[in-house]
């Protein structure tokens, strides 16, 4: 396997942002586990058509309705997130279920926190685990995609060439999840930290947390993540119990 350090150390000197400079560490870091093993590829979920993530079915609604072709989230982003999502949970050594009381899935759980634009969604209050406003979601399907040429649209298609290479060199790339499903799930993270801050367009942090959230998400300990005791809202905003 290629040393993949110099083009990620590249990447930090030419786009010098601390956010930047944190993802080419992460990566790097990504890197050396999977050329020792001991971090795989995520794997494309069972049912990679119907991504459901439930108790999320309004927000699904409001991000997949017909956008501007200038949009920063494309068609078929919705999908994309959840397939990252639903993928790297199903494949976690200790899978978490589905709760039996009808609290909520872990997958969806952990979407809410990325969909309030958290990029250390880890360590973000359960208050903030309530649907988010109609205004909020206008905003994320509202947000413009970046110029070409600025440097968080290049920054983007850097990360993705370099994912793209990693993916390739996987020893299981028929079942691996696509790139292209990395950088859905990239984009809408990006555009729900836009909307979170109260900003009109992406800018270059915002699109290095994106791809720092599918790091983060990949080594992640899943119930941990979603172990909360309480702050969940279902689609019709009542407590749906405690896990």
């Amino acid at each position: 396997m290629p040393n993949t350090a110099a083009p990620l150390e590249t990447l930090a000197e030419r786009f010098a942002h601390p956010a930047v400079r944190v993802l080419a560490r992460e990566l790097n870091h990504l890197n050396r586990d999977l050329e020792r093993g001991t971090l795989v590829w995520p794997r494309i979920p069972s049912a990679p058509h119907d991504p459901a993530l439930p108790g999320l079915e309004r927000i699904e609604a409001a991000l997949t309705r017909p956008a501007s072709a200038a949009s920063a989230i494309a068609p078929g982003d919705w999908a994309r997130f959840a397939r990252v999502i639903v993928g790297i949970v199903s494949a976690a050594p200790d899978a978490p279920q589905p709760p039996a009381d009808g609290g909520p899935h872990p997958a969806s759980v952990i979407a809410l926190r990325l969909i309030w634009g958290a990029e250390r969604f880890s360590e973000l209050p359960t208050v903030m685990l309530k649907p988010p406003p109609a205004a909020f979601l206008e905003h994320v399907a509202r947000v413009p995609a970046p110029e070409d040429q600025s440097p968080p649209a290049q920054f983007a298609q850097a990360t993705a060439r370099w994912l793209q290479e990693r993916r390739a060199a996987s020893d299981q790339t028929a079942s691996a999840l696509p790139v292209d499903d990395v950088r859905g799930f990239a984009r809408l993270v990006a555009a729900c930290r836009v909307a979170g801050q109260m900003r009109q367009e992406i800018a270059l942090e915002d699109a290095a947390a994106s791809y720092l959230a599918w790091v983060r998400l990949l080594r992640a300990n899943p119930q941990q993540l979603s172990d909360i005791a309480s702050g969940w809202w279902s689609s019709n905003e009542r407590p749906a119990g405690r896990h």
